[in-house]
């Protein structure tokens, strides 16, 4: 297994960084062509570790901005604003245009830990506010952004906690919390799922709570059959300290984690993240007595796991069956 994982750096962030296509079928006014940005929204800027400017409007009042070159923009049918949280990070927010009774999910991107941003997860925050979720896309610091372990996590959990706190605008059921992590950010969503308390506890925007349930998709969890990959992350090789490695593995905290629902969605022709990742956690989620339900996508693979054509209506499914707390 090892030898596929390695491939994680190199291969996760590019099948990412590629799929940030926009779902045709989230809605009449869903478009990828650039000149009708007066009509609809289209994607923030990319990720920065400093907050952004307020970009310029559309006549209609509707936030218009462009990433990288304008004949490449990216346009979203229900992005509503980007802001800023935690330590200068920007997240961005998708909710259905009338406020109603909407699950709060906070999605976490990918890109091996070392990079990526939020626009892999863009489709998928737009095609999930499509089905009446409000949706946060947050960012955390990557290694090459100078994030370490545990503090990518603690800006996951911020950005949990900012979630909490802005959702009355959106939703009239704020209090049901569920993050969202795709390849290494279900590794970082479940670190905050299951150790309450452990993490986000300096947030500006208050001490975290834990999540409300969890969706991981296509994750590695189990980080200690990743070899030397994640020595940058935790600083110190694993056999120089096995507990602050332990401490970033969220199988050390099942035993004791909060009974919280827990989907796994896993494609089962994954080359980047073996499907096993998945199926080991939900097995050991079973036998700690956890609600949890793990389901493969047939001849998928890494990047499939965040496409909203493939697991949106799954998600949009598992969200519809919580119960607010």
């Amino acid at each position: 297994m090892l030898a596929s994982v390695l491939a994680l750096v190199f291969v996760a962030c590019s099948t990412e960084a590629a799929d940030t296509e926009v779902e045709s079928t989230l809605g009449p006014t869903t478009t990828t062509t650039a000149n009708q940005t007066t009509s609809m929204n289209t994607v923030p800027p990319t990720t920065a570790p400093t907050p952004t400017t307020a970009p310029p409007t559309t006549a209609t009042g509707q936030t218009q901005t462009t990433v990288g070159d304008p004949d490449q923009t990216v346009l979203y049918s229900n992005y509503i604003r980007t802001e800023t949280y935690g330590d200068g990070l920007d997240l961005d927010i998708h909710a259905p245009e009338e406020r109603g009774p909407w699950p709060v999910v906070v999605t976490v991107h990918g890109g091996g830990w070392f990079i990526g941003d939020r626009m892999s997860m863009g489709s998928l925050a737009d095609g999930l506010a499509s089905r009446k979720a409000v949706v946060f896309n947050a960012t955390y610091r990557t290694l090459t952004l100078g994030g370490t372990f545990p503090g990518m996590v603690d800006d996951v959990a911020c950005a949990v906690q900012f979630a909490r706190n802005a959702a009355s605008e959106f939703t009239t059921a704020p209090d049901t919390v569920v993050v969202v992590g795709h390849s290494a950010g279900a590794h970082l969503a479940a670190l905050t799922a299951y150790a309450p308390g452990a993490f986000g506890q300096d947030c500006p925007e208050g001490p975290s709570r834990s999540a409300d349930a969890l969706i991981g998709l296509a994750g590695p969890y189990d980080i200690s059959q990743l070899g030397g990959l994640l020595t940058p992350m935790f600083g110190v090789p694993i056999g120089d300290d096995p507990e602050l490695w332990a401490s970033g593995n969220p199988f050390s905290w099942v035993a004791d984690s909060p009974d919280i629902p827990t989907l796994l969605l896993h494609g089962d022709a994954d080359r980047v993240a073996p499907v096993e990742f998945s199926e080991e956690l939900a097995n050991a989620l079973e036998a700690a007595g956890r609600d949890v339900t793990f389901e493969t996508l047939d001849g998928r693979g890494h990047s499939d796991a965040n496409s909203p054509r493939v697991v949106g209506d799954r998600i949009a499914g598992f969200l519809s069956g919580l119960d607010s707390p």
